[in-house]
């Protein structure tokens, strides 16, 4: 939620909000014109459930009965107002009798008490379909004054919620989180419900400046399910333009939900996916793609164009893929990587096979628009040997007997009539993979993944530019599993590879890069954000760093790198970031200089609970699994343990695992993975399910403003 207008401040906004009722559907609130009870202002209707409004007090009619919270000490003669108008009326013909029907009823989507206490003013909206109230007080108030009462038992669970013990489920009021706006950046407030009797609660706030507004509010906006009755994930997430989500992903279940599909049935024993949710939860449109063998979208296989078109990335075993103006029409592998192109609305516009005789496929995309090629979308992977590379390759052959990272760049329907621009091995003599891609304005592709090494075989090719030398040996074994990072120019007319750098020092335990994303910094200069998981208890860090030792089995690393400057000048910040367990990064996103990672903390030899760093606003402060999903906001440029914004678990009793993290111009949060849990915190308003329904895994999305 966003401060109120102007017009409003300074003043102090309090908020909190209760159980979600529809599914998908904002509250609309109605002034009671007769259509229902006298003794209610407002009325408003969800599934199952009519919300009375009067003065100070809203009751929740359910079929199991009424319950109700009222402002204590609230003025006598408080009335209710509409806040903000809805577009739309609501008609009751009721009989024959045209002097009982009631036309074009106004709606509204929210409604606000002014002076409800002296200076205090009362809101409710519910645009997500979630009932929430603000308390918004004028400047000097004291927010301790605030008292409700509840017409059953409250009572504070150990997440921060307050719970209203009504028959026979308790309603949820979500604990509320606080920040103040100022100098376009938002600092954070400490804020906790507190209990006054046992019918009674208000509010406890920490030290925060009385002339600027304070936003108190959840933050998990929607949460679901994604999936049917086998095993689905969601591998990637991204924003349009319109601030609605979209995704990718797998899915086995013939009874995955489709809406405006392309393809709208299972075509094989996995297919790939893609969906767009509005904000408010409502499934746009999602469809199906694939052959009749298995097909899927990998981590980072989603990106869109400047047009809002959608392009996947990821393999197929089908020799019946669905293609369109492909540039590789005949499937050629055991495995073929493949491109895809939806419209905005969700339909087929291009679709390719690329790939050779052997195993292939793609793990992530990117898009550059080129003032004269349009727009290319950047590939990487794996591939083995027999994969088509072009003339300009850095590297036209596979240098080892495994698969090898790649890098293809593909410009669909390419105005000069070449669709295949580019595409090159980039790896050793042993086992190498593509897992992240970005692209800068210049076109150069970022990318990280993971390395395998052994002694006697050709190391990963690295720059002479690079921080270190990286690592080298194993104590334990002659093989090392590392991480890399590497700046590719595939255009260039010189030297194609600008920087690369394996990043750890030694690595006895394995260790990835998993994502990367760009800080495009004046003057041109490009940092590339490189985020992983290490187990080496040397890992490179700098001096302003939010941890520079190991927490646990296996921590997140983030690493910052200018690929245009050369040694330990190019090492911008690097980071450590983890719990007692075991716990990666699989996504990094950066928005208003924040950085924001997603990726999974789990137990390590047995070892419960698992005691990952949350903050006091987290929507789930502590692990309810063995293996949690989190998410986390990083500021590198805060001292110390002040670097760490945000940072919340989501998970339940079983396996939870987020694969992404894409933030909206408006700072909307997006996540999604794969859950084994069949209590995953899910009471959000959806397009999707509300319920667990896959054989073993489910996907999952939430969303959160």
């Amino acid at each position: 939620m966003q401060p109120l207008a102007a017009a409003l401040a300074p003043a102090l906004l309090l908020a909190t909000a209760q159980v979600a009722f529809a599914q998908g559907i904002p509250l609309v609130f109605e002034p009671n014109v007769g259509q229902s009870a006298a003794d209610c202002e407002f009325l408003a209707r969800a599934a199952g459930t009519t919300l009375h409004f009067r003065g100070a007090t809203a009751e929740i009619r359910r079929p199991c009965g009424t319950s109700s919270v009222t402002v204590v000490g609230a003025v006598p003669t408080v009335r209710l107002t509409i806040d903000e108008r809805a577009p739309g009326h609501s008609n009751y013909l009721i009989g024959s009798d045209p002097a009982r029907w009631r036309q074009r009823v106004p709606q509204a989507r929210s409604l606000r008490a002014v002076d409800v206490t002296p200076g205090i003013d009362l809101r409710w909206h519910g645009a997500s379909g979630v009932l929430e109230y603000d308390f918004v007080l004028a400047p000097h108030a004291d927010p301790a004054a605030i008292e409700l009462r509840a017409s059953e038992r409250v009572r504070i669970d150990d997440q921060g919620r307050l719970l209203q013990d009504a028959v026979p489920d308790p309603i949820v009021h979500e604990a509320p989180v606080a920040w103040q706006e100022h100098d376009g950046s938002r600092h954070p407030v400490e804020v906790a419900f507190r209990l006054v009797a046992d019918d009674r609660f208000g509010f406890t706030v920490g030290a925060h400046d009385p002339e600027l507004p304070l936003v108190i509010d959840p933050v998990l906006t929607f949460g679901t399910y994604v999936g049917g009755a086998d095993v689905d994930m969601v591998s990637d997430c991204t924003f349009d333009a319109a601030g609605n989500a979209v995704i990718c992903g797998l899915t086995g279940s013939v009874d995955f939900p489709t809406a405006g599909a392309s393809q709208g049935t299972l075509a094989g024993g996995l297919d790939a996916f893609a969906a767009k949710i509005d904000a408010s939860g409502n499934l746009v449109w999602s469809t199906f793609f694939g052959g009749s063998g298995s097909d899927a979208c990998w981590f980072h296989g989603l990106a869109l164009d400047l047009d809002g078109r959608i392009y996947l990335a990821g393999d197929t075993s089908s020799p019946d893929f669905p293609l369109q103006d492909a540039i590789q029409t005949v499937f050629a592998g055991v495995y073929d990587g493949f491109l895809v192109r939806l419209t905005a609305s969700g339909q087929l516009d291009y679709a390719t096979y690329f790939g050779g005789a052997n195993q292939e496929g793609f793990r992530a995309v990117a898009v550059h628009r080129d003032p004269n090629l349009g727009d290319i979308a950047y590939l990487t992977g794996f591939a083995y040997a027999g994969f088509p590379t072009t003339p300009t390759a850095f590297m036209p052959s596979n240098p080892g007997p495994h698969g090898n990272a790649i890098l293809t760049c593909i410009a669909p329907r390419c105005p000069l009539g070449i669709d295949l621009l580019y595409s090159s091995y980039l790896g050793g003599g042993n086992s190498d993979r593509g897992l992240a891609i970005a692209v800068d304005p210049a076109g150069r592709a970022h990318l990280a993944g993971q390395t395998t090494q052994m002694a006697g075989v050709a190391r990963f090719p690295t720059t002479a530019s690079a921080f270190h030398t990286g690592a080298t040996t194993n104590r334990k074994s002659s093989i090392i599993y590392t991480n890399y990072y590497a700046c590719l120019d595939p255009f260039a007319a010189g030297a194609q590879l600008v920087y690369s750098v394996i990043l750890e020092n030694a690595n006895d335990l394995g260790g990835s890069a998993n994502g990367v994303a760009l800080d495009l910094r004046p003057g041109g200069h490009v940092h590339a954000l490189v985020c992983g998981g290490t187990a080496d208890r040397s890992y490179p860090t700098t001096a302003d760093a939010y941890r520079t030792t190991h927490s646990g089995y296996s921590d997140v690393f983030v690493t910052v790198i200018d690929p245009d400057l050369s040694g330990p000048a190019s090492l911008i910040y690097s980071t450590l970031l983890g719990g007692t367990g075991s716990e990666g990064a699989d996504d990094v996103g950066l928005a208003n200089g924040l950085i924001h990672l997603a990726g999974v903390s789990q137990e390590s030899g047995g070892k419960r609970p698992v005691l990952f760093p949350t903050t006091s606003d987290a929507i789930q402060p502590s692990s309810a699994g063995g293996e949690d999903a989190f998410v986390v906001i990083l500021d590198r440029t805060a001292s110390g343990a002040q670097q760490l914004v945000y940072s919340t678990l989501l998970g339940g009793s079983g396996a939870d695992h987020a694969y992404c993290v894409a933030v909206a111009a408006s700072g909307a949060i997006c996540t999604g993975g794969m859950t084994s849990s069949t209590d995953l915190l899910v009471n959000r308003p959806t397009g999707f399910d509300a319920t667990f329904g896959g054989d073993v895994y489910d996907g999952w999305l939430f969303r959160l403003d």
